[in-house]
C-alpha cells in the first residue's frame, strides 16, 4: 500500500506510514481495496529518499577516491566504510568496489613481478 503523501511503500494492513506517520486509511480507493500504484504526480526528491539510500554525488565520489587513494590510512578506512556499520549502502558499495579494484592490482603487480623475475633468471 502507497502512501498518499511521501509515496513509499507500505506493508498491507498497516495503519500509518513508516516515513512521514500518515494515515493510510485515506489510500483506499473507492471500492474498498488498498491502492497498489503509487502516486505519479509526486516526485521523490533526495530528502524524501530514507539516509542509507542516499546517493553519493560526483564531488562525494572524488572526495573518497582521493581519501582511499591513502597508502595504508586510506585502505583501512576503505575497509571500515566496506564492511562497517556504515548507514550509507552506496558509500558502502563504493568502498567495497575500491577495496576489490585494489586487490586485482595487487594480484596484478604480483604475478607480473613473478613473471619478470622468473624471465631474468632465465636470461642469466
Amino acid at each position: 500500500m502507497f502512501c498518499r503523501k511521501c509515496g513509499i511503500d507500505n506493508p498491507e494492513g498497516a495503519r500509518y506510514c513508516r516515513r512521514c506517520g500518515e494515515p493510510l486509511e485515506g489510500s483506499r480507493t473507492s471500492s474498498g481495496g488498498t491502492s497498489s500504484v503509487p502516486p505519479a504526480s509526486r516526485k521523490i526528491s533526495v530528502e524524501d529518499l530514507p539516509v542509507e539510500y542516499r546517493p553519493i554525488g560526483m564531488w562525494g565520489y572524488f572526495g573518497y577516491s582521493l581519501l582511499f587513494a591513502i597508502p595504508f590510512v586510506g585502505w583501512i578506512i576503505a575497509l571500515v566504510f566496506a564492511f562497517g556499520v556504515n548507514p550509507n549502502v552506496n558509500l558502502k558499495n563504493f568502498a567495497r568496489a575500491y577495496f576489490c579494484s585494489l586487490i586485482v592490482a595487487c594480484v596484478f603487480l604480483f604475478l607480473v613481478s613473478v613473471s619478470g623475475c622468473s624471465l631474468l633468471s632465465a636470461m642469466m
